[in-house]
């Protein structure tokens, strides 16, 4: 099949890490599904621990799966053929395809790995090109990094396969966009530069007629037309794509638990784990107006918190002695956390929660078993083989205060090392069609586990949750979960709802016709 025969590409990349590439890419894949076209994501290679499973069982970043989700495809491997997950400083599990391969260190996967995946990367767009109508492709850092283009599998060479019509994005929120633009553009090769359409810039608030001297002399210092300013605007639209996010998150004071607004809302939690992975399972409990959530940093002492939830690790074992060894798991004791509040732990967390993990073949490090916070009575076994499914389960406990939502459908994923192994029936809550446990709950319905992630996107499930943590925080027991409990969703937007919405936004400030000028056939 001659290129002529493929269908065209459009790549996103920024002047540096964070100016909106993954936000854009969503938007213009909504853009371009609502107009009719059969679209699908791209990016070649991506480092994050915030991952997806695919309908097959495969892996790739989360924020391809939700850019394949706004661009109402099916997701599959060949949108991310290549996803690094940190497991380690200077590791990073390597996943191929969607399956996990091994372990493995910087060096050796720039010098050993690389030529090897150029040829998966290849093959993968080819794939996507056949298929749709428009490949949406994203970069990854900033493709001036002169250091790293000689192995390059995000950027350029990328987008030279695809004969990609690149936009630049940079952030103006970070102060020295024009310096970023015209530096970027210098260190780009002839080749490179000539691929660069135009250029957008991201995240602008303020009087527009100050921004528009420099948009002009953008656009003559590099010859490249400014294809939109995009404002600036709060809504989390888009699940943040990895840590860098979640720092940022973190670092903006977004997340405390002061003022007027904590008023009469239950308090949420999460342990920032070392390795933490899929903080977007919380999304919907962070945009909750019932609930005033935060991220608590091992660094610091416990805060007032209702519910305290232990989250997914790419690292359980190394994850749990970092937090047993940290000032805040001090404070959680001396605070008598683990005996008062409601707890709770998905995926690694769900581990952690239990009498131990063994490890004997190695997998996460050394070989050995870990006493965990024996909280839950269940015991995890690592093995080799990697579980990477979507499940669809049931609530089948005999706890009563599971009435709310008895024989109830809860749809998630699992992405994990290790069996988990429940020591009594009694305490499993939630069954795969398998009838394998999914979860455990303790005998006074206080400590509550669960392998799976994307959880509190189900609305009722999400419903009793709130049901629950208010049951313990009023009643100091669950003897008013089904008076709490309602069906409500406050008012959020639903993810397509969200798509829409972002998209609409991007539409109104990005010239969508020049952009897609000369790349729609007749």
């Amino acid at each position: 099949m001659s290129n002529d025969e493929l269908c065209p590409c459009i790549m996103f990349q920024g002047t540096s890490s964070d100016a909106g590439k993954s936000v854009l890419a969503t938007a213009l894949c909504r853009i371009l599904a609502n107009m009719g076209y059969k679209v699908a994501p791209f990016k070649a290679q991506n480092m994050a621990n915030n991952s997806y499973v695919t309908e097959e069982g495969h892996e790739i970043g989360r924020a391809q799966g939700a850019q394949a989700e706004a661009s109402k495809a099916k997701a599959e491997a060949s949108m991310n053929p290549i996803l690094l997950k940190p497991s380690s400083d200077g590791a990073s599990q390597v996943v191929v395809m969607g399956k996990a391969l091994e372990e493995v260190k910087a060096k050796e996967y720039r010098e050993n790995w690389v030529p090897y995946l150029w040829p998966k990367v290849q093959e993968a767009l080819y794939e996507l090109r056949k298929k749709y109508d428009f490949v949406v492709m994203e970069g990854a850092g900033s493709p001036a990094e002169v250091n790293l283009r000689e192995r390059d599998l995000t950027n350029m060479e990328v987008a030279g396969e695809g004969d990609a019509r690149v936009v630049l994005v940079s952030d103006v929120e970070k102060g020295g966009m024009l310096a970023s633009v015209v530096g970027t553009l210098e260190l780009l090769e002839d080749w490179e530069r000539d691929l660069v359409y135009g250029i957008v810039v991201n995240k602008f608030r303020g009087d527009y007629k100050l921004l528009e001297p420099g948009l002009d002399f953008l656009e003559k210092k590099t010859g490249k037309r400014v294809l939109g300013v995009i404002p600036y605007f709060t809504e989390e639209l888009v699940e943040a794509e990895d840590s860098l996010s979640l720092s940022r998150k973190i670092s903006s004071g977004s997340d405390g638990m002061e003022g007027d607004k904590a008023k009469g809302k239950i308090k949420v939690g999460v342990v920032n784990l070392s390795r933490i992975s899929n903080f977007t399972d919380f999304d919907p409990l962070e945009q909750h107006p019932e609930i005033e959530f935060k991220y608590l940093p091992l660094e610091k002492e416990i805060d007032d918190i209702d519910c305290l939830i232990l989250p997914g690790t790419k690292a359980s074992r190394q994850d749990l002695i970092n937090f047993m060894e940290s000032k805040l798991y001090s404070s959680i004791k001396e605070n008598n956390i683990f005996e008062k509040k409601p707890i709770m732990g998905v995926c690694g967390g769900y581990q952690m929660l239990g009498n131990a993990i063994k490890d004997y073949e190695g997998i996460e490090g050394r070989p050995g078993e870990l006493e965990g916070l024996e909280l839950l009575p269940l015991v995890t076994e690592f093995i080799k083989d990697k579980c990477t499914v979507r499940v669809s389960c049931r609530v089948t406990s005999k706890n009563n205060i599971f009435a709310p939502i008895k024989d109830e459908n809860i749809t998630g994923y699992e992405i994990h090392l290790g069996n988990t192994r429940v020591l009594d029936e009694d305490y499993s809550w939630l069954y795969d069609e398998k009838n394998n446990s999914k979860g455990a709950i303790s005998k006074d319905s206080r400590i509550l586990g669960t392998y799976l992630h994307d959880i509190f996107d189900n609305e009722k499930f999400l419903q009793w949750f709130l049901a629950w943590v208010k049951s313990w925080k009023y009643s100091n027991n669950t003897s008013r979960i089904e008076e709490f409990y309602f069906e409500d969703n406050s008012g959020r937007l639903s993810k397509e709802e969200n798509y829409d919405k972002l998209a609409e936004i991007v539409k109104e400030n990005l010239d969508i016709d020049s952009l897609l000028d000369g790349m729609i056939k007749k």
